[in-house]
């Protein structure tokens, strides 16, 4: 996603933009890791993840291991994507309200 100016100083703004995204991300993470919710979901996640561990043969546990590594990655990406198309969205929001 770009997020430019009409100055020169355009990507020291992207570079901002992305800064305080990033942050922002942080903090809601932070603030979501520690709701009852996400307990549950993190407690059914590793309850289904070790039974699976349990039933394959030790062969196959480096690649449950490496499927949790993607999946985490995957929601990583997932959740930037989307908070950025958020952010998107309420600037040209913001944009059209103050023609």
């Amino acid at each position: 996603m770009s997020f430019s100016s009409n100055t020169n100083s355009g990507s020291k703004f992207e570079s901002f933009i992305s800064s305080c995204m990033d942050n922002r991300i942080e903090e809601l993470s932070n603030e979501y890791s520690n709701s009852a919710e996400y307990s549950e979901f993190c407690y059914l996640y590793n309850d289904i993840f070790n039974q699976i561990k349990e039933a394959l043969p030790s062969e196959s546990l480096d690649l449950i291991d490496r499927l949790d590594c993607l999946h985490g990655s995957y929601l990583a990406v997932y959740q930037k994507f989307f908070y950025e198309q958020g952010f998107s969205d309420c600037r040209m929001v913001f944009n059209l309200l103050h023609k």
